[in-house]
């Protein structure tokens, strides 16, 4: 169970979390014939320990009703349990919205590998700037080669990552599908052009129908 003062918090971070819920990206990162690529997937079940909770063991057969009222601020207290303080869980808050939403803040925040911190040993890459961090792990489980949100850190992504790169190219996919279909942000005009050369074979995509 948990405090009034979560459940608000959890009212507020979903909206931003939903956003971009439901889907992949392909993040394009680095520099010109040194492109860098990771997959992102953005599913419901990561919201909560993101946050720093966890669905009761009660409700886990009822956890996509869980996320929608939460998404429509309805009561939820009895359904998810919180493994944080509620300072902590404040603080994760505060980074999810400063940094979370990679398309809307695409040219604010950078990508860096964890290396050579505590956090190496928790996610491998960070997305982020001064005002905070999404650090991004590969699954036990399922697809290997997809990342999934498992860390909000209120700390600069320099404190995690020496080298740091801007975002070059987002593009896009619902979950279901197999090719990303849709760009959603370019640095520059049509630099997807020039990127797509650079693809590893094992990422399909299909471009005729995106729009740009």
């Amino acid at each position: 169970m948990i405090t009034p003062g979560i459940m608000k918090i959890l009212h507020e971070s979903i909206q931003i979390y939903d956003k971009l819920c439901g889907k992949s990206y392909l993040i394009a990162f680095g520099s010109k014939n040194n492109y860098k690529f990771a997959e992102v997937i953005i599913k419901q079940s990561s919201f909560w320990h993101l946050l720093g909770c966890n669905l009761e063991d009660d409700s886990n057969d009822g956890k996509n009703d869980t996320y929608m009222k939460c998404k429509n601020r309805e009561d939820i207290s009895e359904k998810v349990s919180s493994i944080h303080s509620f300072s902590e869980i404040k603080e994760k808050s505060t980074a999810m919205q400063n940094v979370f939403d990679f398309i809307e803040k695409a040219n604010q925040i950078k990508i860096g590998y964890a290396i050579g911190c505590p956090e190496e040993y928790i996610f491998k890459i960070g997305t982020g700037n001064n005002l905070g961090i999404i650090g991004y792990d590969y699954p036990n489980k399922g697809k290997p080669n997809l990342l999934f949100p498992k860390s909000a850190q209120l700390k600069a992504l320099s404190k995690i990552s020496k080298d740091t790169y801007k975002v070059i190219m987002i593009l896009s996919k619902d979950i279901s599908q197999r090719d990303y279909n849709n760009i959603e942000y370019e640095i520059k005009k049509d630099v997807y052009l020039e990127i797509i050369k650079f693809l590893p074979s094992s990422i399909k995509v299909s471009l005729s129908v995106a729009s740009k």
